[in-house]
């Protein structure tokens, strides 16, 4: 595969497996601009890694173990690692014409109740 067309495929799987991503973001950070940091590094390095993925198992086991991988490494590199929290707040009105952002937004609320 060519360039250009490794990373048109590469960029259609990160779309694809966005969610789960931000899952995992949501678990091992605790701060909205840990999380976007977290889902930058998980990006960087599954683009590292992409060429050397074969396919022995699916890509989104893969995409899992590469983004488990680097948020552990992350929080084992903060050697003085300690929780901070945002301010906790459950906004009460849902409505939201894109039904994927009202699901990972309510999936980003019960993360912070569980924080708090």
């Amino acid at each position: 595969m060519h360039k250009h067309g490794a990373e048109r495929q590469f960029e259609e799987n990160i779309r694809q497996h966005e969610l789960l991503i931000h899952k995992v973001c949501n678990i091992y950070a605790f701060t909205r601009s840990d999380r976007e940091d977290l889902f930058q590094e998980i990006v960087l390095q599954l683009w590292k890694a992409f060429h050397r993925y074969r396919g022995d198992s699916k890509l989104s086991t893969w995409i899992y173990r590469v983004a488990i991988n680097t948020a552990v490494t992350g929080l084992r590199a903060k050697k003085d690692f300690i929780k901070s929290y945002e301010h906790f707040a459950i906004p009460v009105d849902f409505a939201d014409d894109n039904i994927h952002l009202q699901e990972e937004e309510r999936i980003n609320q019960m993360y912070k109740a569980i924080e708090h």
